[in-house]
């Protein structure tokens, strides 16, 4: 995760200056320990949560268009479906 972590901050640095909102979105770090299977998903909790703060911060800023950096392939749910409310 540490390289994940990296790599978004890198892309935030090299990303242009802007005038909008930024937020970041907490990830824990890994322990080293297997990702608990929970109803089917691995590590269920961690990510409900870590969606849940993505879509808390979107509120609190309520943008009609979103820059997300960083991530793995769910780091789209949030804003996605923020914009699909916002634009539908």
């Amino acid at each position: 995760m540490a390289s994940a972590c990296f790599g978004a901050e890198l892309l935030r640095w090299l990303a242009p200056a802007h005038a909008g909102p930024e937020e970041t979105v907490e990830v824990p770090a890994a322990d080293g320990q297997p990702l608990p299977l929970e109803q089917g998903i691995k590590a269920r909790t961690a990510l409900v949560a870590q969606a849940r703060a993505a879509r808390t911060a979107i509120e609190r800023h309520r943008p009609e268009r979103i820059v997300t950096l960083g991530g793995d392939c769910l780091v789209d749910l949030a804003p996605f479906a923020w914009l699909n409310i916002r634009h539908a």
